[in-house]
């Protein structure tokens, strides 16, 4: 008999707070669900590779998910 490994809970992310500049952001572009804000409070919506290169060439900062 095959010993049944239980399912592991999913661990959901942490929400954190948009910032309030975001919300323009959501009233101009109201069909995107996902915002990435680089470190120099630089918005791209629904483009993380261009928010992830940008991130990179500013050296300072995190990149959030909104």
């Amino acid at each position: 008999m095959k010993n049944k490994e239980e399912p592991q809970p999913v661990a959901e992310p942490v929400k954190q707070p948009e910032p309030d500049f975001l919300g323009q952001y959501r009233t101009c572009y109201p069909h995107t669900r996902t915002f990435y804000v680089t470190g120099d409070s630089l918005v791209f919506p629904d483009n993380p590779k261009a928010a992830e290169a940008h991130q990179q060439s500013i050296g300072k900062g995190k990149l959030q998910t909104y």
